[in-house]
């Protein structure tokens, strides 16, 4: 069984991100001063992965530049692959159905980040396949509070219940969804091009079938589609590359006076930070100007882009697109 393409989902709004997404696609917003997909394009050029379909809507035309700098980049083959009306989740497989090839591909949503052995995936989908049938491997992960996701059931490593999102957490199962996958061919036959959402209308039948399967991720994985978890998402990155300072991330032209704190914090482009200013647990948008002795600290906050912010005008919250 061959396994030589993946599809990323990059059509989507991006909505739980904004404001970050008002101006640019989810897949483009800086992550350690890099796009958040250039890292899931390194995970599948690690794995042999060069064939790559970019699943566009909203957009698109700055994703479409930048493909053409990774194609040169990674040597790598990008196919895009463009709605006209939203598909949701399952609709833009159907529609890239022509571009691929192999028995099995590979499909990323673009808000995770995580350490991923995508090549022992792949294999144990292989597996699977040589001795049964696996329509869908799913990648899961366990986390304290799963009520953000979509929750899954396992008999062993066999999914006996996909369950999308509960409104209310019985806090019985910790399983979830990481937003990762190897499916077959086959699963193409079972949706149809119009809006289709793969968690609620196509893995019930092939759970309830018996032919989905989880691969367990132990290790990182974060989904970084919210602003708070997107701070929180770069705080472990820097931890984990071994910088124990104070998780901040510059974009590029930044300018930073002496004498301010800053702490789990992004500053991105051409912001000025003057003197005596103390900045935690904030996201700050391009080209802002955080004037001297201004306190920003709060459990979140955004200020956005081409704003200045004096002293005693924004402490937290939402303060001003990035």
């Amino acid at each position: 069984m061959e396994v030589n393409t993946a599809v990323l989902l990059v059509g989507g709004k991006g909505s739980r991100l904004y404001p970050l997404t008002a101006t640019r696609p989810k897949p483009l917003v800086p992550f350690l001063n890099k796009p958040i997909i250039e890292y899931q394009i390194e995970i599948l050029v690690k794995t042999g992965i060069k064939k790559i379909i970019l699943a566009l809507n909203y957009f698109s035309e700055q994703i479409k530049a930048k493909a053409l700098l990774w194609e040169q980049k990674y040597g790598i083959e990008v196919i895009y692959s463009k709605e006209g009306v939203p598909l949701g989740t399952a609709g833009p497989l159907k529609l890239a159905e022509r571009h691929i090839s192999g028995d099995g591909f590979i499909v990323f949503n673009t808000d995770i980040y995580a350490f991923v052995e995508l090549d022992k995936m792949i294999g144990r989908f292989v597996e699977l396949n040589e001795t049964g049938k696996c329509v869908a491997l799913i990648m899961t992960t366990d986390i304290d509070d799963p009520t953000r996701f979509g929750l899954i059931k396992t008999d062993g490593d066999r999914v006996v219940e996909f369950i999308e999102k509960p409104d209310k957490y019985t806090g019985n199962i910790n399983t979830i969804n990481a937003g990762m996958y190897v499916f077959s061919r086959e699963i193409l036959n079972k949706i149809h091009l119009r809006e289709t959402s793969i968690e609620k209308e196509i893995f019930p039948e092939i759970a309830e079938a018996g032919h989905m399967r989880i691969f367990n991720l132990d290790g990182i994985w974060c989904d970084i589609g919210v602003p708070r978890e997107y701070l929180n998402g770069q705080k472990m990155a820097l931890e984990l590359s071994g910088d124990s300072g104070r998780n901040v991330v510059l974009g590029q032209g930044v300018e930073v006076a002496d004498g301010v704190e800053l702490e789990n914090c992004v500053l991105l482009d051409n912001v000025v930070v003057e003197k005596g200013c103390v900045i935690k647990n904030a996201l700050i948008g391009k080209g802002c100007v955080i004037k001297a002795n201004t306190i920003i600290n709060d459990e979140e906050t955004l200020v956005l882009k081409d704003n200045t912010v004096y002293p005693n005008e924004c402490c937290g919250g939402f303060c001003g697109c990035i």
